[in-house]
C-alpha cells in the first residue's frame, strides 16, 4: 500500500500536518490554532469541531463539494469557500454570528438556506451558476451584495433589506431593472455587461450615489434631476444616437457623466460640436485630444 504524502499549511510560523483519512482516503488537516487558519490542502471540512473559538476560516482552490462539519464553529465570523466545487449552499445554520461569506468560482445554482444568517452584512457570490436573485429576505443585515459573472437574467424580490448599501450585478443576462426602487438605501448599483436596453427613471432608488450601466445596450435614457445624491454615472458603450439624449445633463450639478463609446459620439465628432465644456467633470465624448465634453 503506498503512503500518501503529507502535506501541511503554514499559520502564524507554525506547521499543520494533514494525513489521510482510514475509511475513505480523504484528506484531513487537524490544527488548533483559534484565531485564523488558511487551509489549501483540504478535500473535505472535517476534523474542525474543537475550534469552538474559530473567528475566520479559508479553503481555497481546492475541490471541496459539500459545505459540512461547521455546526461548533459558532463564533465564525467570517468564512470563505471559493475556488472549489461546492454546488449547494447548506451546512451554515450554526453560524449565526457570521458577518461575511465567500463563496465566489463555485457551481451554485440557487440562493438558499440562509435564514440563520441574521447578522451577515457580506454576500460573495461571484462566478457561480445562479440563475435569479431569491431567498434573501431575512438578511436584514446585509451591507454588500455581490452577484457577478452568473447567469442571472431576473432580478427577483428582495424582501426587507433596508441596510442594504452595494450591489453589484456585473456580467449577467439581465434585460430590465426591476424590484431595486424597494431598496430604500442603496448607494452604489452596478449592472455594466448585461443586456439592459432601457429603463425608467422610478425603477431605481433615489438614494443612489453612483450607477453604472456602461456595456449594455441602452438607447434612451429618463431624467435624472430628481437625483440630488448622484455623484457618478456610467452610460459608456451603449446605443445612445441621439446628442440631446445627454442635454439634460448641462443642468445637473455634482456629476461625473461617462457616455463614450456611444454611437452619437461620431455625429458630435463630425459636425465639430463640443457639448459642456466648461465642466470637465462631465466626460462625454472626446473630440480633437480627448476634450472633456
Amino acid at each position: 500500500m503506498t503512503i500518501p504524502e503529507q502535506k501541511y499549511v503554514e499559520c502564524a510560523g507554525k506547521r499543520f500536518y494533514t494525513h489521510n483519512h482510514s475509511y475513505d482516503n480523504s484528506l484531513i488537516l487537524r490544527i488548533s490554532f483559534k484565531e485564523r487558519i488558511t487551509i489549501r490542502d483540504l478535500t473535505e471540512i472535517k476534523e474542525l469541531e474543537t475550534l469552538t473559538e474559530l473567528k475566520a476560516l479559508v479553503i481555497k482552490d481546492i475541490n471541496i463539494k459539500r459545505i459540512a462539519g461547521l455546526d461548533t464553529l459558532t463564533n465564525l465570523h467570517y468564512l470563505w469557500l471559493f475556488k472549489n466545487n461546492i454546488s449547494r449552499i447548506e451546512g451554515l445554520e450554526s453560524l449565526i454570528h457570521l458577518k461575511l461569506l465567500r463563496l465566489l468560482g463555485n457551481n451554485i445554482s440557487k440562493i438558499e438556506n440562509l435564514d440563520s444568517l441574521a447578522n451577515l452584512k457580506g454576500l460573495d457570490l461571484v462566478e457561480n451558476q445562479l440563475f435569479k436573485i431569491e431567498n434573501l429576505e431575512s438578511l436584514e443585515s446585509l451591507r454588500h451584495l455581490d452577484l457577478r459573472f452568473n447567469k442571472i437574467s431576473k432580478i427577483g424580490a428582495f424582501g426587507n433589506l433596508k441596510n442594504l448599501r452595494g450591489m453589484e450585478l456585473q456580467g449577467n443576462l439581465i434585460e430590465s431593472i426591476e424590484n431595486i426602487n424597494t431598496l430604500p438605501n442603496l448607494e452604489e448599483l452596478m449592472l455594466p455587461k448585461n443586456r439592459i436596453k432601457s429603463f425608467e427613471i422610478g425603477d431605481l432608488p433615489k438614494s443612489l450615489r453612483w450607477l453604472d450601466l456602461s456595456n449594455n445596450q441602452i438607447s434612451r435614457i429618463p431624467d435624472f434631476h430628481d437625483f440630488p445624491n448622484l455623484s457618478y454615472l456610467d452610460l459608456s458603450n451603449n446605443r445612445l444616437s441621439e446628442p440631446e439624449d445627454i442635454e439634460q445633463f448641462k443642468t445637473i450639478k455634482n456629476i461625473y457623466v461617462n457616455i463614450y463609446g456611444n454611437p452619437f459620439c461620431d455625429k458630435l465628432k463630425s459636425a465639430g460640436k463640443i457639448i459642456m465644456e466648461n465642466e470637465p467633470h462631465k466626460q462625454v465624448c472626446p473630440v480633437g485630444s480627448r476634450t472633456s465634453l
